[in-house]
């Protein structure tokens, strides 16, 4: 999976900050002080990517105000995870 330096939600810029879990204190942050996605990159693969979308849903949901509770982003980033990896989903732009 690509990880790139900076995230761009609804028009605004995130950076991404990659650690250890020791380094972060956890799996994965978004800090909407300052914007940044944090971001354990020692863990299995299949575990960083379902972080890293749980992160993405955290910054929507605040930057659109859905107020919703961390069980349901919890939820909703591992039923789409699922979803988008059991069927081989990439939306990268070119048809196949």
């Amino acid at each position: 999976m690509h990880i790139p330096d900076r995230l761009s939600v609804l028009g605004v810029e995130s950076a991404i900050v990659l650690g250890t879990l020791d380094e972060l204190d956890a799996a994965g942050t978004w800090r909407a002080s300052d914007g940044r996605l944090c971001l354990a990159t020692d863990r299995p693969e299949t575990q960083v990517a379902e972080t890293f979308l749980h992160e993405i849903i955290e910054s929507l949901n605040y930057a659109l105000e859905l107020e919703l509770k961390h069980p349901q982003i919890q939820a909703l980033s591992s039923g789409l995870f699922g979803v988008m990896r059991n069927n081989r989903l990439d939306f990268g732009g070119e048809r196949g």
